[in-house]
């Protein structure tokens, strides 16, 4: 019989799950929390304001001037003991947009004296419309044992975005 399958992720999940019925929050050239392990982070220097705010099917990602700093993200804090336990970090999003969105997913490994990041070699690109996407990184174990910290982040490439998130979902594939 098989296993069944559980979250790997359930504390996540339940805060992003949340953003369909929390507040309308933005932030202009800075860090916002959006929950304990959960943020939007934009470049200090540049003029990017960045928005989420309930719908009843997700919620809804906005970003302007995302090109005017040197990044503009979506932030999550993952357990290094977590992922010790996959080889992959998968990423599995839902969204219903106008235009294209267009993120880059990095996994970021905090080491004492700095940090390591491994992310995809080409941007996740989403054509306008409803569309679903699942991307994935190598876990390195190395670095993972070394970690005091880990945390995905969707460091988006197009200035403008205007999205519904239905899903979004980080994954542990072994």
């Amino acid at each position: 019989m098989d296993k069944p399958q559980v979250a790997a992720f359930p504390g996540l999940l339940g805060q992003i799950a949340a953003l369909s019925k929390g507040k309308d929050r933005s932030v202009t050239a800075g860090h916002l929390d959006l929950g304990p392990g959960l943020w939007l982070s934009c470049d200090p220097a540049g003029q990017t304001v960045m928005g989420c705010r309930p719908d009843a099917r997700g919620f809804r990602l906005s970003v302007e001037a995302g090109d005017s700093g040197a990044w503009a993200c979506l932030g999550m804090r993952l357990p290094p003991e977590t992922l010790g336990r996959g080889r992959y970090l998968g990423l599995l999003s839902e969204t219903e947009a106008a235009a294209l969105v267009a993120f880059k997913p990095s996994l970021r490994y905090h080491l004492e004296g700095g940090m390591q990041e491994t992310a995809l070699p080409e941007p996740v690109v989403l054509p306008s419309g409803r569309r679903t996407h699942l991307a994935h990184l190598p876990i390195d174990p190395a670095l993972r044992a070394r970690a005091t910290g880990c945390e995905l982040n969707l460091f988006f490439q197009t200035g403008r975005i205007d999205a519904l998130v239905l899903r979004l979902e980080p994954l542990l594939i072994a």
